[in-house]
């Protein structure tokens, strides 16, 4: 089941980083897949781990890339990494927690992070992509 649907207008024209964001949206709609069909809670809280342990390594090298090719937006981006880092501890914690319990209380919280997943990838990253086909490395 799909809730985001992976589209052209999330490519960047960086295959590394397309190949990341394709994968966590696949994961983001793993997790939405898990609400509805109604996965017990351990497993639910593992979907959404791997979810969070990718955003973390996609992050990573993602900000290894912007300090090689000397982006001026890193700071930017750094702070937004966080952001989502934050919303998926928060998510995980509540979830472990029994907090967001209901199917309707994962919905929402998979919406949000849907939200900003969607945002993040065809605002901040988009300017990266325009960054790095514009300064290539020698």
């Amino acid at each position: 089941m799909t809730y985001l649907e992976w589209g052209d207008d999330f490519l960047l024209g960086v295959d590394e980083l397309d190949a990341h964001h394709k994968h966590m949206v696949d994961l983001l709609n793993r997790v939405y897949t898990a609400c509805l069909i109604q996965k017990s809670a351990a497993e639910f809280s593992l979907i959404v781990t791997e979810l969070a342990n990718y955003m973390d390594y996609h992050f990573s090298a993602e900000e290894q890339i912007m300090k090689k090719h000397g982006y001026p937006g890193l700071n930017e981006q750094i702070r937004g990494h966080e952001e989502f880092r934050k919303k998926m501890e928060d998510f995980i914690y509540g979830i472990t927690d029994t907090k967001y319990g209901t199917v309707i209380d994962k919905l929402q919280l998979t919406e949000i992070l849907a939200g900003w997943v969607k945002e993040h990838l065809t605002g901040d990253d988009i300017k990266l992509g325009v960054y790095l086909r514009e300064h290539p490395l020698l």
